[in-house]
């Protein structure tokens, strides 16, 4: 299915690289550079879900081609409307927001459009190292760069800490892309939130293009009961509020004036699997031979069962809040596989197939077959929820050079670096706000924080 739909979006490219908003193309589909870069997102997702390099072998050329017309319509490094045509019409940004937030404006197309060829640059870039072209990533490191520092000295507003007109997605796409500075990102994630609670009464603010963003920035930020509150409501705009109006299946608007059977909201699936269950693909291993097991836990939710399907089988992963202390877990590894389970901050012991792990100081990683685990936290319940960010907190993730430490609890810390393996790389004794990174490869890393008398702090990073 995959190698049919891409070999549609290559048919359907015009000379210079022009593509159209849909494919196959009868006509002029609606839509903007989110849905024709398609062509760069879809091959590398389906290397990362099902280790099939196929795709991005072939259409690789196809990919740089439509970023060259990418630059033909740039102005001053940032891209602007391109025309419509007779197979392509519309320029959008986001899609069919709720009512009262400016999803057309200029501000918040232009910097959703550019947030989204900066994601396509890092793409680009991993693309080209999978497929041996180290000039090339090089180049496409350098674009992302140069994309996010302008992206931040034009859309940045210094003294609101927001970005464009501060809508969901024009704070949390920034923030995604690594458009935001190392030190301002705290701030920025306290004023996207705070806005949502203040001006949208803890709804979703956004549409197509903004809820699969929002969603995929609220997984890799943990910031878990910022999403579940929001799934909660059951007034305008939500999920709810389509079930309590009868629908049976998703609506292409929120209010339900148009289509009442569309793909418009669906981005928001990966939040259960990937947060509830805690299933996110390693980049690094990829068809999930190996992946990583980490779930976040919302405030009043106690048990979840998730199964995902993967080339080697089904992964499953259900667990068990019985109490504030203790946390039960069942999960399955296919054949082949391997998966690292992340512990909550503050695991105190965990005994694993009837095995028992105290003084936790890594994390733990697991053949395939069944395994049962038992953790005994910390008094004062679970610490994985969205609030340990206030206390302790390592960003931007992925990063550059210089990891910044946020802890209104602990100073000086010692930090233990850990390869994807488990093999210790170095150990840097009291780190206090930052630690520079510049000697490690780009790659996947385990951080292990730990203290006398202070919960074990583990965190994946990557470079």
């Amino acid at each position: 299915m995959f190698t049919n739909w891409l070999q549609c979006w290559s048919d359907a490219m015009r000379d210079g690289g022009s593509l159209p908003h849909v494919a196959p193309n009868p006509g002029a589909g609606g839509g903007g550079p989110y849905w024709c870069g398609f062509i760069i997102m879809a091959p590398w997702r389906t290397y990362v879900n099902y280790n099939d390099p196929r795709l991005i072998e072939k259409y690789y050329p196809a990919m740089k081609l439509w970023l060259s017309y990418v630059d033909k319509y740039s102005v001053g490094g940032l891209l602007k409307k391109w025309p419509d045509t007779s197979y392509r019409s519309w320029y959008l940004g986001d899609w069919l927001a709720p009512a009262g937030v400016d999803y057309s404006g200029q501000t918040t197309v232009d910097l959703v459009n550019n947030s989204f060829i900066s994601d396509c640059f890092a793409t680009m870039e991993k693309i080209a190292t999978v497929l041996g072209k180290p000039d090339e990533v090089l180049v496409y490191a350098e674009r992302r760069k140069s994309m996010n520092q302008l992206l931040q000295s034009t859309y940045y507003n210094s003294a609101n800490k927001t970005y464009g007109t501060a809508s969901q997605i024009d704070m949390c796409y920034p923030m995604l892309v690594g458009v935001t500075p190392e030190a301002l990102y705290p701030a920025v994630e306290k004023k996207l939130v705070s806005d949502t609670n203040l001006k949208q009464g803890g709804h979703i603010g956004c549409g197509l293009v903004g809820v699969p963003i929002l969603t995929k920035w609220a997984i890799e930020n943990k910031t878990v009961d910022f999403i579940y509150t929001m799934l909660k409501k059951r007034d305008y705009p939500g999920y709810l509020y389509m079930i309590d109006n009868k629908a049976t299946t998703t609506w292409e608007a929120w209010n339900g004036d148009r289509s009442h059977i569309h793909n418009c909201y669906n981005g928001i699936g990966s939040w259960f699997y990937q947060a509830i269950g805690g299933i996110r693909t390693d980049e690094n291993n990829p068809g999930y031979k190996h992946f990583f097991i980490e779930p976040q836990i919302p405030q009043g939710v106690t048990w979840a069962k998730t199964t995902k399907e993967s080339p080697y089988g089904t992964i499953k992963v259900d667990w068990n809040l019985e109490s504030e202390s203790k946390l039960t877990m069942n999960v399955t590894l296919p054949v082949g596989t391997r998966g690292t389970v992340i512990l909550p901050v503050n695991t105190t012991v965990c005994i694993v197939d009837g095995e028992i792990y105290s003084n936790i100081s890594q994390n733990l990683v697991l053949d395939n077959g069944t395994h049962n685990l038992v953790i005994t936290l910390n008094k004062g319940g679970l610490s994985v929820k969205s609030e340990k960010l206030e206390i302790l907190n390592v960003y931007p993730n992925p990063v550059e050079k210089v990891l910044y430490i946020n802890s209104n609890k602990v100073n000086n810390k010692d930090i233990r670096i850990y390869s994807i393996s488990g093999i210790k790389i170095k150990e840097v004794k009291n780190v206090n706000n930052s630690i520079d990174l510049s000697f490690l490869d780009k790659g996947v890393y385990f951080l292990d924080l730990g203290e006398l008398n202070h919960p074990v702090f583990k965190k994946i990073i990557k470079l």
